[in-house]
């Protein structure tokens, strides 16, 4: 068996808002003078919509003293910038140029919502790569449950035996590999303090692993090994 289909995470996988949203975060918690969430808190949160609302946690330390409306609009205007110099993460491209070469399907399974992902594909020249988005939204539960991908899979035409993922934080492996999926991670400067050890496989980047030798290898062994699972390492 061969994969016939690989499905990005979107934040911190393709494009590196975490790292800017965090950023954005630190300086809005700033400007009000108060101690922003340390990294350990925030990271925490990562790929899950559980994270503790960081606006709400901000107006309690200013005792309301802020507009939270107009502190939403200064932080959104001031993650914009920062986007704005941000390109593709390393191997993106690549990976996705592979992709059509083997003739895979290729989809995204995000937590954000889809207008979001439309919007930052777009700017990034990459949605044309994209068969189907799988984004948060009614009827679709957040990861760590696996709906995203299950959803994902769906729209491609593919068994989740047939992907493969590529996440961030665990919230987004866990919901990988509830649904099935095989599952890379790739930490991003935040993640990289988290366990990812969930992961089928953990690389430094997407650069680190051409797509076309991972699909070797899952090839090469299933062949070698009849119904065997694909390998942790490659």
């Amino acid at each position: 068996m061969e994969p016939r289909g690989v499905i990005f995470d979107f934040d911190g996988v393709i494009l590196d808002t975490e790292v800017v949203l965090f950023r954005s975060w630190i300086a809005l918690y700033e400007r009000y003078g108060s101690a922003p969430p340390s990294l350990g808190e925030w990271v925490r949160g990562i790929g899950s919509h559980e994270r503790p609302d960081p606006m709400a946690r901000l107006v309690e330390l200013t005792e309301g003293a802020i507009d939270a409306e107009e502190a939403h609009h200064w932080r959104v205007e001031r993650s914009r910038e920062m986007l704005r110099g941000e390109s593709a993460l390393p191997g993106v491209e690549a990976w996705l140029s592979t992709a059509k070469d083997l003739g895979l399907a290729v989809g995204i399974a995000s937590n954000s919502s889809q207008e979001w992902v439309e919007r930052n594909l777009r700017r990034l020249g990459l949605l044309r790569h994209f068969d189907a988005l799988s984004c948060f939204g009614p009827g679709l539960l957040g990861k760590p449950s696996p709906d995203l991908y299950v959803n994902a899979c769906r729209l491609l035409g593919i068994d989740a035996a047939e992907a493969v993922a590529v996440e961030d934080s665990p919230s987004g492996v866990a919901a990988a590999r509830a649904a099935g999926v095989f599952c890379v991670a790739v930490p991003n400067e935040l993640t990289a303090h988290v366990d990812l050890t969930a992961a089928d496989l953990v690389v430094p980047s997407l650069a680190a692993l051409p797509l076309r030798d991972l699909v070797t290898s899952w090839s090469d062994r299933s062949a070698a090994v009849a119904g065997a699972s694909v390998p942790r390492s490659v």
